[in-house]
């Protein structure tokens, strides 16, 4: 038997990445939509994060508006699927935005209508448009939050 779930929308993700010389990113972006179905082996989930919408430190914002523009990257939409069975349950899919795709593994606790997601995404070579910055390697950012779940 397949159950579904919505994710609602207004829960906000956490974007972090490590350390970039002196500093780091660190901003929220609000979810939009998304769903969750599982059945007795498999579950799957596509949550959309709204890049054109993040709120977060100066050299975050200016890295998302140049992938946005750059890129045609309004949002960020994630599909993966993991075996049910585990616990916490691992989700391993794609997080595509405009032209960028990047592979993206979640994992996921769900408790009752509240469910936790967290992972990290691993990019590569990042040019970024910042005087002093320029390109950064081995780029990754971690993902954080907290989703309601509606019967659907």
């Amino acid at each position: 038997m397949t159950k579904a779930w919505v994710v609602a929308p207004g829960a906000n993700v956490h974007l972090v990445s490590g350390r970039i010389g002196l500093m780091s990113m660190d901003g929220t972006a609000p979810v939009t939509s998304g769903a969750l179905t599982m059945d007795e082996s498999r579950v799957h989930l596509e949550l959309v994060i709204a890049l054109d919408q993040v709120k977060a430190n100066l050299l975050m914002q200016t890295a998302v508006r140049s992938l946005v523009k750059r890129y045609n990257a309004t949002a960020l939409i994630f599909r993966g699927s993991g075996e049910v069975g585990h616990d916490p349950l691992v989700v391993i899919g794609e997080a595509h935005a405009g032209e960028v795709v990047v592979p993206m593994t979640l994992t996921f606790e769900r408790t009752g209508a509240l469910a936790h997601v967290f992972g990290t995404a691993y990019l590569g070579t990042v040019d970024l448009p910042l005087p002093g910055v320029g390109k950064i390697d081995n780029f990754s950012f971690s993902v954080e939050t907290q989703l309601t779940l509606d019967a659907h």
